[in-house]
């Protein structure tokens, strides 16, 4: 006969493992001002399958405002460094490295999402460029950088 188990608290979070990433993407449309921030987190993004591509469908399931669900958007930018992420069947994460000692492991590299990203999407008709110039004033913002630190 078993007995329930006692002193576990099953509503704690779960730390992500080593196989999956959570960042941000920020959602812009300059005509309209208006922006928003989506996290996608561990449960979306497993780190060893997908693309750009996949993290480009998550926008519309991830996106409250109407204004910017519709928009077609082509790929990323990351304003802190201005690299873009264009190639729609690229691996949007980095190569997946084996150490026999420590196993399995990430090594991101400058054209892969990190941990804790802010990326920007890219609309179509615009460049990652102007796009990351556009995102300045919100990811400079103080309260901004505040809010995603958390």
């Amino acid at each position: 006969q078993s007995t329930p188990s006692q002193g576990v608290d099953m509503s704690t979070e779960i730390e992500p493992s080593k196989n999956t990433i959570q960042f941000f993407i920020l959602l812009l449309c300059p005509t309209s001002r208006v922006f928003e921030l989506i996290e996608i987190s561990a449960a979306d993004t497993p780190r060893n399958e997908s693309t750009i591509h996949d993290i480009l469908n998550l926008i519309p399931q991830k996106c409250t405002d109407e204004r910017l669900v519709d928009k077609r958007y082509v790929g990323f930018v990351r304003p802190s460094d201005r690299v873009d992420f264009l190639d729609l069947q690229a691996k949007a994460f980095g190569e997946e490295v084996v150490n026999e000692e420590e196993g399995r492991d990430y090594w991101p590299s400058l054209n892969a999402i990190h941990e804790k990203d802010v990326l920007v999407a890219i609309l179509e008709d615009y460049s990652g460029y102007q796009m990351s110039k556009i995102s300045k004033p919100i990811v400079r913002n103080s309260k901004f950088r505040k809010m995603i630190r958390r």
